[in-house]
């Protein structure tokens, strides 16, 4: 364990920035306000809670936009990465077909098709759709529907080979997780808002960085993740997948094994993280002329992954990082302020079977 702490502080050295407290509280007031009172959202911990942390989140990633155009950041960013936060946190926690059918529906919205906008996270689809539909955003839109589309597929094969692990491998779950992550999202915004033209693929000085880059938040997420994901029904993590390919596991095998069978893996993965790092480093070194878009990728990978070290969501009393205990920082927003009742944590997706069951019994009624 002592070298996996090591590896891990080696790794925070070289990616820590530092989170301005006053503006990510201002952006969670707002984003709050806007959930509850524009989208309907409910008044409770989960919606102020995930405000909370997608305001942290945000503002460490973009740390320039926010310096030098806050309005695209509150009125573009904001409102696209809350949406499809939260579309794929409900659905992420509910594999059923309800979920496969709901996803679906977000990407029909993002490819221009009409949808009946029964609920309010599908009427912020469409409001989201609306603020980048026009030419300029199509990079943005597309980004957007990718995240949509490869999420839905996800869903889909958790559900078909929710036991064989051995039809997955690391790769191919890479570069899933470069979409499902939202780097690859994050790294298009930033890149539209600094006048840089998206990297040709064929250019494998800026393919390579970027996806040393994507890699680096997916597997961090990944680590600071392994606590809860355990826990999990669907296996969307390196540190099991890992563990489960190498000593040919199932996911059920994998279900039951303590957190601490996963320790050799999760250190495996943190050298591979750092390794990553190197890697960029030599390859910003050996190109110079590049130094534009690895900057820009570069201030999105250290917020990012900064929030995936100091966010809440990844603090637990069994993580295997003392990192990732439960901490209460100072003049961290106290539970008391908030207005939730400590038993109210469902989110819209109640709302949505809510709908379908409603629906299914008019369904009947016109049917007698």
């Amino acid at each position: 364990m002592q070298t996996t702490q090591l590896t891990f502080d080696q790794i925070k050295s070289s990616i820590l920035v530092s989170l301005d407290k006053k503006k990510s509280d201002q952006h969670c007031k707002l984003l709050f306000e806007q959930l509850v009172g524009k989208f309907k959202f409910r008044n409770n911990k989960y919606t102020f809670s995930g405000s909370y942390d997608l305001a942290q989140w945000l503002v460490l990633s973009f740390d320039s936009m926010i310096k030098e155009d806050e309005k695209f950041f509150t009125e573009i960013v904001i409102p696209i990465v809350a949406y499809i936060s939260i579309v794929d946190d409900a659905c992420d926690e509910n594999m059923t077909l309800s979920s496969i059918a709901e996803m679906k529906e977000h990407c029909k919205i993002f490819r221009g098709e009409p949808v009946y906008a029964s609920h309010q996270a599908l009427k912020m689809g469409q409001f989201v759709y609306n603020l980048i539909k026009g030419e300029r955003f199509e990079c943005i839109r597309r980004k957007v529907l990718e995240f949509l589309v490869t999420g839905t597929n996800l869903i889909v094969k958790a559900k078909q080979e929710c036991e064989n692990v051995t039809k997955e491998t690391l790769e191919n779950f890479l570069e899933d997780r470069r979409i499902d992550s939202m780097a690859s999202l994050f790294f298009t915004i930033n890149n539209f808002f600094k006048n840089i033209q998206e990297f040709d693929r064929c250019d494998t000085v800026s393919t390579l960085y970027n996806h040393k880059a994507s890699d680096t938040i997916s597997l961090l997420n990944d680590v600071a993740s392994i606590a809860k994901d355990t826990k999990k029904q669907l296996v969307n993590n390196y540190v099991i997948l890992n563990k489960g390919l190498k000593e040919n596991l199932t996911y059920t095998q994998l279900k039951q094994l303590p957190i601490e069978a996963f320790e050799s893996s999760l250190n495996e993965v943190l050298e591979l993280i750092k390794d990553n790092l190197l890697q960029m480093q030599t390859i910003k070194s050996s190109n110079p002329s590049y130094s534009t878009q690895f900057d820009s990728i570069d201030e999105v990978m250290k917020g990012y992954c900064t929030w995936c070290i100091i966010s809440k969501r990844f603090q637990l009393e069994n993580h295997l990082l003392p990192e990732y205990h439960p901490k209460m920082t100072s003049g961290e927003l106290k539970p008391a302020q908030k207005p939730w009742a400590d038993d109210d944590m469902d989110t819209y997706f109640v709302d949505i079977e809510k709908f379908n069951e409603e629906l299914l019994l008019t369904f009947r009624i016109l049917m007698l």
